[in-house]
C-alpha cells in the first residue's frame, strides 16, 4: 500500500490529505491487516529495573485494550509471559520503550520467535499538556498507538555494535570527565591567587609546579587539589 511504503517519510496525515483518505481510515484498515492478532506492550520499569509493566491490544480498531500487569524482568519471567500469552502459537507483536536497560529484551524476544521492536519515548505521540505517567495508562497507551501503526521504531543494534557504542560512550565520558576535574584544579589554584606563567598545561613542567605549592595557609586546603589531580593521573 501506497501509505505504507511512504508513511516513514511523509507522514500518514500530509499522505492522507493528498490522497484523499481519513487518517481514521486507514488506520482502521491497516489494524485489520496487523499479524500476529495480539500486539503486547512492555514497558521496563526506569525507577526499579526489576519490573516490566505489560499491556496487551487485541485486533481490530474495538478489540480489547487491557492492563495485564507487572512481571519480573528476567529471563523466565519473559518466556511465562510468551507462553501465557500466545495460546495458538501465534507470532505476537511486541513492543517496549527503550530506556536504560538495553536490548536484552529486545533479544530475547527475538531468539523466541516473537517480532519486537524498540520505541524512543521521544518519538510517543503526546496530548498537549498530559503529564500524567502510570504505568497501566503509558503501557495501554503504546499498546493502542502500536496496534494502530502510530509508533516508529528505532534502529536496534546488535551485541557488537552495541559494545562499540559502549566503548564510545565510555571513552566520550571520561573525555568529558578530565575536562571538569582540570578546570577544577585550575579554579581552586586560581582563588588562591595561583598562577602558571609558562604557555603549555599538563606537561611535567606543570605537574612538579602543582606538586611543589605550600602556600596554603590551613593543612587542609593542601588536600584540596589532591581530588582532582587523581582523577587527571588515573585518566
Amino acid at each position: 500500500m501506497f501509505i505504507d511504503e511512504h508513511r516513514h517519510e511523509y507522514g500518514v496525515e500530509p499522505i492522507c490529505r493528498v490522497l484523499p483518505i481519513a487518517p481514521s481510515t486507514y488506520r482502521a484498515h491497516a489494524a485489520r491487516r496487523a499479524e500476529p492478532a495480539v500486539s503486547k506492550v512492555l514497558r521496563p520499569n526506569e525507577r526499579l529495573a526489576e519490573t516490566i509493566a505489560v499491556a496487551t491490544a487485541e485486533e481490530g480498531r474495538d478489540g480489547e485494550l487491557r492492563f495485564y500487569g507487572i512481571i519480573a524482568n528476567t529471563a523466565d519471567a519473559l518466556l511465562r509471559l510468551t507462553k501465557t500469552l500466545s495460546t495458538r502459537d501465534d507470532v505476537l507483536r511486541f513492543c517496549y520503550e527503550a530506556g536504560p536497560c538495553g536490548y536484552g529484551i529486545y533479544r530475547l524476544l527475538k531468539k523466541l520467535g516473537h517480532s519486537c521492536a524498540v520505541v524512543a519515548p521521544a518519538m510517543i505521540p503526546r496530548e498537549p499538556g498530559d503529564r500524567v505517567k502510570t504505568d497501566r495508562r503509558d503501557t495501554k497507551m503504546l499498546a493502542r498507538l502500536w496496534r494502530a501503526g502510530e509508533l516508529t521504531p528505532i534502529w536496534t543494534p546488535d551485541e557488537e555494535d552495541e559494545a562499540l557504542r559502549d566503548l564510545v560512550r565510555t571513552r566520550k565520558q571520561a573525555v568529558e570527565a578530565l575536562k571538569i576535574a582540570k578546570q577544577q584544579l585550575l579554579s581552586f589554584l586560581l582563588r588562591h591567587g595561583l598562577r602558571y606563567h609558562r604557555p603549555t598545561r599538563w606537561t611535567k613542567i606543570h605537574w612538579r609546579w602543582i606538586n611543589e605549592l605550600r602556600r596554603f595557609p590551613f593543612p587542609h586546603q593542601q588536600i584540596g587539589p589532591t581530588g582532582p589531580s587523581v582523577h587527571i593521573w588515573t585518566s
